[in-house]
């Protein structure tokens, strides 16, 4: 895992809505950012829109391993579409998105990193991932991407990631 910055003045912006069905019978998705969150300037941050619903920085609370997460509820079919923009200096640095099929009664994560690699095969329990390419301006390192990764397991299930 690469713990790097977002960058200082990056905002990331993860627009989440959903596509097709909404079964009484929901899941849960929690969007977790695998670098700090640099807010020291009052810029910055995750803002992640789903279900209608904006979440701000100041809701992703940090969680177990003290990583910025937020939980929301999802609908149990259909499927959920994620759009993510990073800012960087007020600049629109990378764009980007994926569309996540729902399962029923399922407990979903969704982890955004800033890294050079593909973090599926280090990501215990990711179903998929998604690159979305960064200016060669704004990369820290030649290559770096924001990375959506994904995948989760059936509500009450034994199995913990």
């Amino acid at each position: 895992m690469d713990a790097r910055r977002f960058g200082r003045g990056s905002t990331v912006v993860a627009l989440l809505s959903v596509i097709a069905g909404c079964a009484d019978d929901r899941s849960v998705m929690e969007i977790r950012a695998r670098a700090p969150i640099d807010s020291e300037d009052g810029l910055a941050g995750i803002r992640v829109l789903l279900n209608e619903t904006l979440y701000g920085a100041r809701d992703f609370a940090p969680g177990e391993g003290g990583l910025p997460r937020v939980r929301a509820d999802v609908p149990s079919d259909g499927f959920l579409r994620i759009d993510l923009v990073l800012y960087q200096g007020g600049e629109v640095v990378a764009g980007g998105g994926a569309s996540i099929a729902m399962q029923g009664n399922f407990e979903w994560g969704l982890d955004v990193f800033r890294q050079i690699e593909d973090p599926l095969d280090t990501c215990m329990g990711c179903f998929r991932t998604e690159m979305i390419p960064i200016g060669a301006a704004w990369q820290n390192e030649p290559g770096e991407a924001v990375w959506l990764a994904w995948g989760g397991r059936a509500r009450g299930s034994d199995i913990i990631y």
